[in-house]
């Protein structure tokens, strides 16, 4: 395969969020700008999806795009004729679920000033929340409400916590999406410490229940490598090690979920756990759109560089599109 098979457009393109803010990166903000816009202007640029903020540091976000420049980015391995500054950026808002009317009335000033500062430079297709307790729960339909109204373009993804039980919340956003077209799930997949990772049992339970419920996720954290392996978590030298999936595995595991509405729990762990690289002539391309397009819609990194990485090593790129650092 390379980048220009349907096979490997359709599993890879637009999949990878860069999230280069958070651990195990953990970068500065006019680091992960800069990078954000490098990668868009490289010939990787399609595999490459949002760039992910936190609502709190939208300001900051906002100054630093004023002072990302091309003169700031020497060494861009930039595709033909592209320009790392060229059209909106299109983000993910990482934001926070109002927690009663004045708080609501609270968030939708503190959105009129940043639209203030983003019209024309920002384009926000995405939010994410995490739900935090049966209070959250209850007051859903009145924070998608407000969200819609606010970002009309954007899908919203809401996690679950220990104090917000699973099924509950994927129950709460189909009947959002039966409702106003919007709500999605998002699956953690990792943790730089090791006891948080979630099992497989866990990982194929939250797949399957979007599956039965048709209702699309982003998986976030742990999802660097295409393939699952036990790992260094963090950069640094005396880093713990765990489990990490690979982000096939994950996005086949979704397919085949919804392609087969008896797969068995051990046949999509199989394709999460294992590391040896699945045959994908068993997906036809079809299904694996449609895994993208109805379940697996993209896939929060800190990192864009390993995941391109590593499908060049295993063949779904051709050397044209190694990744610019």
């Amino acid at each position: 395969m390379n980048a220009a098979d349907p096979t490997a457009r359709a599993l890879l393109e637009r999949l990878f969020d860069y999230a280069g803010l958070f651990p195990p990166a953990g970068l500065g903000m006019n680091e992960s700008v800069r990078n954000y816009l490098r990668y868009r202007a490289g010939p990787q640029a399609w595999m490459l999806g949002r760039l992910v903020i936190p609502w709190r540091r939208r300001q900051e976000f906002l100054d630093a795009l004023t002072g990302a420049r091309m003169a700031d980015m020497d060494g861009a391995d930039l595709a033909d004729g592209a320009d790392p500054a060229d059209g909106p950026v299109p983000v993910t808002l990482l934001v926070p679920l109002p927690d009663g009317s004045d708080a609501r009335d609270a968030f939708r000033k503190e959105h009129a000033e940043f639209m203030t500062g983003a019209a024309g430079r920002v384009e926000v297709g995405a939010l994410e929340a995490r739900c935090d307790g049966a209070g959250a729960l209850n007051q859903l339909s009145d924070t998608f409400h407000l969200f819609v109204e606010l970002f009309p373009e954007a899908e919203i993804h809401v996690e679950a916590t220990e104090s917000c039980e699973v099924d509950s919340l994927l129950d709460a956003l189909v009947r959002e999406r039966r409702r106003i077209g919007r709500g999605a799930g998002k699956l953690r997949t990792g943790s730089v410490v090791p006891d948080e990772i979630p099992p497989a049992e866990k990982v194929v339970r939250f797949i399957r229940a979007c599956a039965d419920r048709d209702l699309p996720w982003k998986a976030t954290a742990g999802l660097h490598h295409p393939l699952p392996a036990t790992r260094a978590l963090t950069y640094e030298p005396d880093s713990p090690h765990g489990p990490m999936y690979g982000y096939i595995g994950v996005i086949l595991a979704a397919a085949r979920s919804m392609d087969d509405p008896g797969a068995t729990p051990t046949q999509l762990r199989t394709l999460v756990t294992d590391p040896n690289l699945p045959d994908l002539d068993e997906f036809t391309e079809t299904s694996i759109r449609a895994a993208r397009t109805h379940g697996c819609l993209s896939i929060g990194s800190c990192s864009f560089v390993e995941p391109v990485d590593g499908a060049e090593s295993l063949g779904l790129l051709s050397h044209s599109n190694a990744p610019s650092r």
